[in-house]
Order: structure tokens, then sequence, then C-alpha cells
């Protein structure tokens, strides 16, 4: 059995460089944008949290990275911004051949703590 992992720092460790890339790319505009949210791993994979609120979540998958505003409101707000991507009610897959719009994420996550109240 592996071992688990411990932080999103580790679990950055286990994906590939394409993977891992896009990732950081996101960790870092959110978390230069919001340094007041906490990182931590929650299931399994990265997750960014405010007090007991979980604010983003984000994943690796072999052919793209997910981000999960914890929202179907948040999502559907800004269903039109989201129109290239690949969505479900909860979720947003980023191709990993993609440039990433940081400000679109940033803004995702803005909108989320608005939602909170925060």
């Amino acid at each position: 059995m592996a071992a688990p992992l411990l932080d999103a720092e580790d679990y950055l460790a286990h994906q590939g460089d394409d993977q891992a890339h896009a990732l950081r790319t996101l960790m870092d505009a959110i978390g230069q944008s919001f340094p007041e949210l906490e990182m931590t791993l929650a299931w399994n994979v990265p997750h960014f949290r405010q007090g007991k609120d979980y604010v983003a979540g984000l994943s690796a998958a072999e052919k793209w990275v997910s981000f999960s505003p914890w929202s179907k409101e948040v999502m559907g707000a800004f269903r039109e911004r989201l129109g290239s991507y690949s969505t479900t009610a909860n979720l947003v897959r980023i191709d990993l051949d993609r440039e990433i719009d940081s400000q679109l994420f940033v803004d995702l996550v803005q909108a989320r703590l608005a939602e909170l109240g925060v």
C-alpha cells in the first residue's frame, strides 16, 4: 500500500511534469491573490480552505488538471467565461496543452469567497 500524501507539495511531486506545472500555476496565482487561504489536502488532492469552508480544489488526470470552486452557483455564474473549457456542474477541466488564464481562476475563487460571505 502506498504511503499517504503529506501535503500539496507531496501531491505535486507525484504528478507528471505537465500536470505539476499546470497545478503550480493555479496554486501560485490563487495563493498570491489570497494569502489568507490555507492550502490543505482533502480526499488526497490539494484544496484551498478558509476556516472550515472549502474554497477551491485541484486535481490531476492524465490529459488535464481540474479546478473546482465547490459551488454549482459559482460555476453557473461563470458559464460564459468558462465556455471554451470542458466543465461539469462542479468543475473545470484544463487541458495540459492550454495556457492557463490565471485571472479567470482567481475570479472564481473571489466569487466563491463572496458566496461564503468572506
